[in-house]
């Protein structure tokens, strides 16, 4: 039955099924066709290029909203006393958490990023290790794959949000 069901879908996507084995087109299928992207998953993880998609996004994201992020952590910091401030000196670094330097977005933005790359590839070996845990015929590779690309969802869907910051 499944091949039945397999053969007709090969048949009705015709030639879109070649688009997702380009980078670009498994980006696109990520978002338009995520069942047929995670086909070309299994079958070609290429989950680098999908982490480097995270590490650009997250760390632009982080970048670009420094100036509200920064802030925000030294009011909680302080709160929670964990920082321990007179009231001239949190003063003085709220105002510059307000202006972050270039330098600091940039720097800030790597860290971000080589942060979020290390999280979703965290959760990718989790993955495998629960999936082989219970029996799943998976490669290392393929849930690295699954990881990263499924994260590149939520990383454009991020970037989206820039005109709003």
């Amino acid at each position: 039955m499944f091949t039945v069901i397999n053969e007709t879908r090969d048949r009705v996507l015709g030639s879109r099924i070649e688009l997702a084995d380009t980078f670009f087109g498994r980006l696109v299928a990520v978002f338009s066709a995520p069942g047929r992207a995670m086909e070309g998953v299994r079958e070609k993880p290429r989950w680098f290029l999908a982490g480097l998609v995270s590490i650009l996004g997250i760390g632009l994201m982080t970048g670009l909203t420094l100036h509200i992020s920064g802030p925000e952590m030294l009011e909680l910091r302080q709160e929670n006393e964990v920082l321990r401030l007179d009231a001239s000196e949190f003063r003085e670094r709220y105002d510059a958490a307000l202006d972050p330097s270039v330098t600091t977005r940039i720097l800030s933005g790597l860290a971000g990023g080589l942060g979020g790359w290390v999280v979703i590839g965290v959760a990718g070996l989790l993955l495998t290790f629960i999936v082989r845990l219970s029996g799943g015929p998976v490669s290392t590779g393929q849930m690295m794959g699954v990881a990263y690309w499924a994260s590149a969802v939520a990383v454009l869907g991020e970037l989206i949000k820039i005109p709003l910051i």
